[in-house]
């Protein structure tokens, strides 16, 4: 690669950065929201619904920030700059390789709408989102993940796609692909008084998990649970039929961390049934189902997933239509970890 070729990635996200910073000075708020222990600064245009939604779905913190994440796009006629360089990803769902980025952060979720890029060098990232009207109001939460994950690689965090409960002191991790039962499983758990941490991400850090949302959402046309008594809405453009519930519901049952102690990996098979994995099987069924939502992941993120089923029992729990025969199998997992 020629060395203009390789200034370029460079040149596009110092360009990037300012307009990102040129569009918070003149449209955004910011706030601190909690990462783990550690703490970042949020600015976005909260006076669009969208804006509000994304503002809303964290957790805020009193810490001093120790990164910045900027959240912006096109609608005051600042044009994206120069993407010549980035053809050959544009169209995919993919992070540009460490070869072309260099020390940079870059990817494009074409899926999504959004361009994420980060520096690590000085703990500065920015995500453009294309116009509000073509976005997808789902989006308030998951295109969020990466920008995360890569923040947490600072401190060798890891983003997990997950559930997680506590039963006692005992943090329970619950991993699977979307459909698998692990909101369900969580959720089961949070209405019947045990404490709740996530939905569907959580961080891992030194040997405790930590939220990083504030709401969860659930399927509203097929969760067999009765939501009849949470404090609930829906977004009017969220086509998918999803619920969402605010984690405030559960008052001090929602916990903000607690020591992980087993990893459960759950599957729709009509029958209720759990078994133990050995590290190398957890593995397998973690690491495909985490890293997808990473857009394949980094070598770092595959070596604390492998880390992590090494150190932690792990169980396979096969669910059936009987929800509460299902927790019932959860909890006597937690009693043999």
């Amino acid at each position: 690669m020629s060395e203009q070729a390789a200034n370029k990635p460079q040149e596009f996200a110092r360009e990037f950065f300012q307009i990102s910073q040129r569009y918070t000075e003149q449209n955004s708020v910011s706030t601190t929201i909690a990462l783990g222990e550690e703490a970042i600064t949020l600015a976005v245009d909260d006076k669009t619904p969208i804006g509000a939604l994304i503002r809303e779905a964290f957790i805020t913190s009193e810490k001093p920030s120790t990164f910045t994440l900027q959240i912006w796009d096109s609608s005051q006629g600042d044009a994206l700059p120069d993407l010549s360089w980035a053809k050959d990803y544009l169209f995919q769902d993919i992070v540009v390789p460490r070869s072309v980025s260099g020390a940079l952060r870059i990817a494009f979720d074409k899926s999504q709408g959004f361009i994420y890029v980060y520096d690590p060098t000085t703990n500065f990232g920015s995500i453009w989102m294309r116009d509000h009207s073509l976005l997808a109001y789902a989006s308030f939460i998951t295109p969020f993940r990466l920008m995360m994950s890569w923040m947490a690689n600072n401190f060798s965090g890891e983003i997990i796609h997950a559930s997680a409960i506590g039963v006692g002191d005992r943090g329970v991790l619950i991993n699977g692909p979307s459909g698998s039962g692990k909101s369900t499983l969580g959720l089961h758990a949070a209405l019947k008084g045990y404490p709740v941490l996530a939905d569907d991400v959580a961080l891992l850090s030194k040997s405790k998990i930590y939220s990083v949302y504030s709401r969860a959402k659930a399927q509203s046309s097929s969760t067999p649970l009765s939501l009849k008594n949470l404090a609930t809405f829906e977004i009017a453009d969220m086509t998918n039929g999803k619920t969402v519930i605010p984690f405030n519901n559960f008052g001090e049952k929602f916990l903000r961390s607690i020591d992980l102690r087993v990893l459960v990996l759950p599957i729709f098979a009509h029958l209720s049934h759990y078994e133990k994995l050995q590290p190398g099987v957890a593995l397998k069924l973690l690491a495909p189902n985490s890293l997808r939502e990473l857009f394949g992941g980094s070598p770092e993120n595959f070596l604390r997933l492998s880390q992590l089923t090494k150190t932690t029992p792990a169980y396979r729990l096969a669910l059936s239509e009987d929800s509460e025969r299902n927790f019932e199998n959860l909890l006597r997992i937690v009693e043999q970890s």
